[in-house]
């Protein structure tokens, strides 16, 4: 399933940049999304040579996301959306960020203490508005898998373990044993590849711990702008 989302949804490390330059994400595509997917915006940002718009939203639940449009190729079109959020003051050990990369659409990393995620979109062409709205329903459904795990490890819990075939069913995976551990993947990994037609956040159980903030939205701006310029440079 992963592999056919990333053919699917065209991972920008995946795309050369002549593909890109055909590509254009509008405004309209942007405000269809969010109002099908229930989104408030409460700030946008542009960057100083109009090659990034930074648009900072809302979920139902009051959760914090950016989405930056980034022009590739500066022919003044916005070729991708990168979707962002993270935990604040959260940190994950790399096993588990490397799991993450291995086995999601979306991308894990850890910028200044916090455990970020991201997912770009790039419209090809035409940019089908039905495959827009999936994209952040797969990002979506990963993010709250990846926010689950990092508030668990956080707080003394586990976090995604290796669960190998040839191991001893008698070892522990962090007080775990290997039949814990596997059935606690392969309900992680069942919230990963859902279906396009399925892929949704109520169907992820979320988790919350004493004294958990929010990412502030000046933060998010400023590390979405960062990553979208970071992307922007691989083309």
């Amino acid at each position: 399933m992963k592999n056919l989302l990333r053919a699917v949804f065209g991972i920008a490390s995946a795309l050369s940049l002549g593909a890109a330059a055909q590509a254009q994400i509008t405004p309209g595509h942007m405000q269809s999304l969010l109002i099908s997917k229930n989104l408030t915006v409460v700030g946008n940002d542009r960057s100083p040579d109009g090659s990034v718009d930074a648009i900072a939203v809302t979920d139902a639940s009051g959760w914090p996301f950016v989405f930056s449009l980034v022009d590739f190729d500066g022919n003044s079109t916005k070729d991708a959306v990168l979707m962002l959020t993270f935990v604040p003051n959260r940190t994950s050990p790399p096993e588990f960020i490397n799991f993450v990369n291995q086995n999601a659409a979306s991308k894990a990393f850890l910028p200044d203490g916090h455990s970020a995620f991201s997912f770009v979109q790039l419209g090809i062409g035409t940019l089908d508005q039905r495959m827009l709205n999936a994209a952040w329903d797969i990002f979506q459904a990963e993010w709250i898998s990846f926010r689950q795990q990092v508030l668990q490890q956080s707080q003394g819990g586990n976090y995604l373990g290796v669960s190998l075939a040839d191991a001893d069913p008698e070892v522990i995976d962090a007080g775990l044993t290997r039949t814990e551990v596997t059935a606690r993947d392969a309900a992680l990994t069942a919230a990963l590849n859902q279906g396009l037609g399925h892929v949704g956040a109520e169907s992820v159980v979320q988790v919350s711990m004493p004294g958990e903030t929010l990412p502030t939205i000046a933060k998010l701006m400023e590390l979405a702008t960062e990553a979208a310029e970071q992307q922007k440079n691989k083309f």
